[in-house]
């Protein structure tokens, strides 16, 4: 599971240094489109029209901002939907065991497979931070852990294909906050 966030998050990245960053997470939220189905077939949800047409509506929202025949026809295009892709498995596989494991437990495995994983690439890619940045870096994964954590208690309380429609209230954020700081 962890191994497919960090996947993810991999792809993702890499996705940012040959796309624009709209593009790159516009396409990435194919997501919730991705989750709904593969919830329908592995974990045996039952989704209502209405629900179908919540992620329908989102993913025409994506294919209205990517413009398909762009020049996001390009191998990099792939990275975000391959990263979407180990994320919509990553939430199926967190719905799958929420019965069994406790949230924090879940969250803190996850953080150690990540930290694992994410150490071998270290001595590769390592510029040492200044000092002023710690605060930004302890904010950043205080955050980003209340985040997870949130997500994993919501998929143990929800189902998948439920709560995944809502990762479109994102692209507001994202456009807003792209209007705002770029």
């Amino acid at each position: 599971r962890a191994t497919l966030l960090v996947g993810s998050t991999s792809c993702y990245f890499l996705a940012l240094s040959y796309l624009p960053m709209a593009e790159t997470k516009a396409v990435s939220f194919v997501a919730p489109l991705l989750v709904t189905v593969l919830a329908v077939w592995l974990l045996k949800e039952k989704v209502g029209p209405a629900r179908w047409v919540a992620v329908l509506v989102g993913f025409a929202g994506i294919l209205l901002i990517i413009r398909p025949g762009s020049a996001m026809l390009q191998w990099p295009a792939l990275l975000p939907i391959v990263s979407a892709m180990f994320y919509s498995l990553y939430q199926i596989m967190t719905r799958q065991i929420a019965d069994t494991e406790r949230p924090r437990t879940t969250l803190f495995y996850t953080g150690v497979v990540g930290f694992v994983w994410m150490s071998l690439a270290v001595p590769f890619f390592w510029k040492t931070p200044e000092l002023i940045h710690l605060p930004l870096f302890i904010v950043l994964g205080s955050v980003a852990g209340f985040g997870h954590y949130m997500l994993i208690k919501a998929l143990e309380l929800e189902n998948a294909s439920v709560l995944s429609p809502l990762g479109y209230v994102q692209m507001l954020w994202v456009m807003l906050f792209g209007f705002l700081f770029f």
